[in-house]
């Protein structure tokens, strides 16, 4: 046991961590850190006049302030000095030591027959008789060698000296007393003079408190130690999840490649440069974080391993010494912010493209995070059906490789597992000559936050914007009262169509509609909005995921598709309605066209959209959750906006706030 404390003792204190031998007149720092004065001097000496007579500490790099007197003014460590002496003492005594511990006062050298613990010296018989005789040391506290050996066997700190240090200001005297005023342990002199006027006590009256409260604050640093114990882990566990993630794209890359050996070689480069880039960029970042943890812990746990050692083993002097520098250590050391550590900093990998043409090959990328920003749009697609390729739409982005596209709507693998900011955002109406654009009815905005796993499909329907009517039509005098279609609605489901979010799409003007109505946008309620009639209550929307179907004469337009049911449509189109209008707008569940116009172009747009009467008055409602309200005839009118759905956290929407195309951005948060 007593090795076992001498062995730590000299490993974790006894040792100039510059020139790492035993410490010869050392020194402390502010931040607790121990050098030889020597040692000190020389590394202060190398770093030149530092910032305003600063220079680092040589371990953790902490900026220290040099004194007047250079490195002499720093405290001096007696502490360390205490247990230097006691740790002398034990192997002086211990049964491998070949040397006879003689005399230190007289030069007779004379064996050792004690040791007085005030003095700190061994003494033989004559003077041992001596030291009893003299006013000075007869009340000091001697052992005999073998009580000596006995106790440094037991403990080696038991035997540690009592010898009191002395002011550095009063030659010879004693500092006995401690101002609290001052935080410093002071000699009578002291007290009189330069202290005389403050709050003082006796030394071993006033330790006892001091030494709890630092027990105390060593106590509440601890479980800052734990945090810093994991987070060293968690990085150690990065650094190697990084190096296998690197493995396997770097094996990834391999296989596409080694098809294409010909004409591959220079793209091989490339990408294992780029990998090897933001590996060693990610590896250095978290290399980074290691040194701040490592730092950040070897000094809080110096700090307190310091604190404790000195509560257990030090004289009231010494704690009362440094007990305000410890504090004040700590105190700094636990405002210290434990760093953060991205659960993706570890994440590379390498996606292939899913199509490879010989002639222009795609060897796809290296990604050092699963997903950024990604926007999914109508890929270029216009009217009542979806696009029907990807086309390089997605090229170079986030999400390249990780959509494919099924009877328009886009498919999309979810890359890692975790949260998702996603907005969608419906399509505006169509327009013509007398159903102004400026006026027609606008897509709803909706976002929201989601947790989604790994390999997890989405299906994605960007709504399109309902058609522009054909225009080539126009000496026709009934083109005057003609409806256009309306605007689709923007799903985002699970692979089950369940839905996440659904942002609607806007209603179609009739019989020249040339004033913004806000009934014609997509709403941010799940009901679709009733239609816009002149003079008038308009149509119902629909309800609960049900397109609007409610009419009540000819020349309607259709009602806009909901999730699960189509919007209404004439009997034209196969409709139970008027016999002369629009044709509703497809459920998402049944595909998602957009519904046909009776005449002129005036399709709704794919999404839902119902389509235009063409000919006649009647503008088609807007596709999405639940559709939009049928428009009528006879008067100014505009099909009901679409309905919006969102079943995520923190969310937000506006109604009316996209003129354009539909689209979908889904961001990770990291």
């Amino acid at each position: 046991m007593a090795e076992a404390i001498i062995s730590q003792i000299s490993d974790d204190f006894l040792e100039c961590t510059i020139c790492l031998e035993p410490y010869k007149d050392p020194k402390v720092l502010p931040c607790l850190h121990t050098f030889c004065k020597d040692c000190l001097k020389k590394f202060v000496a190398q770093q030149g006049e530092g910032k305003d007579g600063n220079f680092p500490c040589p371990t953790c790099r902490i900026e220290t302030e040099l004194p007047g007197g250079g490195v002499e003014g720093l405290k001096d460590n007696f502490f360390v000095l205490s247990l230097q002496d006691a740790v002398d003492v034990h192997k002086k005594l211990s049964p491998g030591s070949t040397d006879a511990i003689t005399c230190s006062t007289c030069d007779e050298g004379n064996v050792a027959t004690c040791w007085c613990r005030q003095c700190d010296d061994f003494l033989c018989q004559d003077c041992l008789t001596a030291h009893q005789r003299l006013k000075l040391t007869r009340d000091h506290d001697t052992l005999s060698l073998q009580e000596l050996k006995s106790r440094s066997t037991s403990n080696p700190l038991a035997v540690k000296s009592q010898r009191q240090p002395t002011c550095p200001e009063h030659n010879g005297e004693e500092l006995r007393f401690y101002c609290q005023t001052c935080q410093s342990p002071i000699c009578r002199d002291c007290l009189v003079l330069e202290h005389k006027d403050h709050e003082h006590g006796y030394l071993p009256k006033v330790v006892g408190g001091i030494r709890e409260k630092l027990s105390d604050s060593a106590d509440k640093a601890q479980p800052k130690i734990d945090e810093y114990q994991i987070l060293k882990e968690k990085v150690a566990n990065k650094k190697t999840d990084l190096d296998t993630n690197k493995k396997k794209a770097q094996d990834a890359i391999a296989e596409v490649i080694k098809e294409f050996t010909d004409n591959a070689r220079r793209k091989q480069a490339e990408l294992e440069e780029k990998l090897a880039s933001i590996a060693a960029t990610r590896l250095k970042e978290l290399s980074a974080t290691e040194d701040t943890v490592e730092s950040a812990l070897g000094c809080l746990s110096s700090t307190v391993d310091y604190a404790r050692k000195i509560v257990e083993h030090g004289s009231d002097f010494d704690v009362l010494n440094v007990h305000s520098d410890v504090t004040a250590r700590l105190d700094l050391l636990l405002k210290g912010q434990i760093p953060d550590i991205s659960d993706f900093v570890s994440y590379v990998t390498y996606r292939a493209s899913p199509t490879i043409n010989v002639q222009e090959v795609n060897f796809g990328n290296i990604f050092d995070f699963p997903l950024r920003t990604a926007k999914f749009t109508t890929l270029g697609a216009t009217g009542r059906e979806g696009p029907s390729t990807l086309g390089t739409h997605y090229r170079g982005q986030d999400h390249e490789h990780l959509v494919t596209l099924h009877d328009g709507i886009q498919h999309f693998t979810v890359p890692a597992t975790g949260t998702y900011n996603i907005e969608a955002a419906g399509a505006a109406a169509g327009w013509s000559l007398i159903n102004l654009k400026t006026s027609r009815g606008r897509g709803a905005v909706v976002k929201g936050t989601f947790s989604l796993e790994n390999g997890e499909m989405l299906k994605i329907l960007v709504g399109q914007e309902g058609a522009e009517m054909d225009e080539n039509q126009v000496q026709d005098i009934k083109y005057e009262r003609s409806g256009v279609g309306g605007g689709g609605g923007t799903f985002v489901t699970k692979s089950d169509n369940t839905p996440l979010i659904i942002a609607g799409g806007g209603g179609g003007g009739g019989k020249g509609l040339k004033t913004h109505n806000p009934l014609c946008d997509g709403t941010v309620s799940t009901a679709g909005n009733r239609s816009y009639v002149e003079g008038k209550s308009g149509y119902s929307g629909g309800t609960d995921g049900q397109g609007a179907t409610e009419w009540e004469d000819d020349y309607m337009g259709g009602g806009g598709g909901g999730l699960l049911t189509d919007g209404g449509s004439c009997k034209c189109f196969g409709g139970k309605s008027c016999g002369s209008g629009g044709e509703g707008g497809k459920a998402f569940t049944n595909g998602g066209n957009g519904g046909r116009g009776y005449a002129r172009n005036a399709d709704g747009g794919f999404g839902g959209g119902g389509g235009g009467e063409g000919q006649g008055d009647g503008g088609g409602g807007g596709g999405g959750y639940s559709g939009g309200g049928r428009g009528c005839s006879g008067v100014v009118n505009g099909g009901g906006g679409g309905g919006s759905f969102n079943s995520g956290s923190d969310t937000s929407g506006q109604a009316g706030a996209n003129d354009g195309p539909g689209y979908v951005i889904i961001t990770m948060k990291t």
